[in-house]
């Protein structure tokens, strides 16, 4: 990731060598990353450098026309110079307005983007946070359904217990009332044997 304005000034101009306009997502992209701000920033002081060493060549004037000049007279080149010179202030003036109305419409837009960018890793942030708690419900529901089939093996064992107990207990009414059976034949017996002596 470029970190320094050299290093994103670097990137550029070989984006331009290579025939590629050198955008800020481009730069961006190509940097690996970066704020934006950051790279607008400098992307606007290589532009304004590279403005001045255009204007630089092309305000440069050849030997040869030097000569010519001399030759048909001083005062000729002063009047051509002026002209120019007025003709580039114009300019100036005219790529000034321009530029400073593109830079407060670019700074708004580097604003949004940061602000777009921080909203993204927010909206990421909250996505993984709910895929997390989504995540610890499944396995909370796991857990549970793991308890509840635990606690019906637990009831169908006491189910049989109490079936068994169940059992057990009519089986030993049945000889209760079998002993109470006998019982009352023994005394009816008794009784019986009795009257007769």
């Amino acid at each position: 990731m470029a970190s320094t304005k050299e290093e994103i000034w670097k990137i550029a101009d070989d984006m331009e060598k290579r025939g590629e306009k050198p955008t800020l997502a481009a730069v961006r992209k190509a940097a690996g990353g970066g704020s934006y701000t950051t790279i607008s920033e400098a992307m606007s002081e290589w532009r304004e450098r590279k403005d001045r060493a255009e204007l630089e060549k092309a305000s440069f004037v050849p030997e040869e026309i030097v000569d010519v000049l001399l030759v048909a007279g001083k005062s000729i080149w002063k009047t051509a110079s002026g002209r120019a010179d007025k003709e580039v202030a114009g300019l100036k003036d005219e790529l000034k307005a321009k530029q400073e109305a593109f830079e407060k419409e670019r700074t708004e837009t580097l604003a949004l983007a940061d602000q777009l960018t921080q909203e993204l890793e927010l909206v990421k942030s909250d996505s993984e946070k709910q895929k997390q708690d989504c995540e610890k419900r499944l396995q909370q529901c796991a857990e549970t359904e793991k308890a509840n089939a635990k606690l019906r093996i637990e009831n169908a064992k006491l189910q049989e217990r109490y079936d068994n107990a169940e059992q057990r207990i009519q089986e030993m009414n049945r000889q209760i009332e079998k002993l109470q059976s006998q019982l009352l034949e023994l005394a009816k017996g008794g009784k019986d044997n009795h009257g007769q002596k």
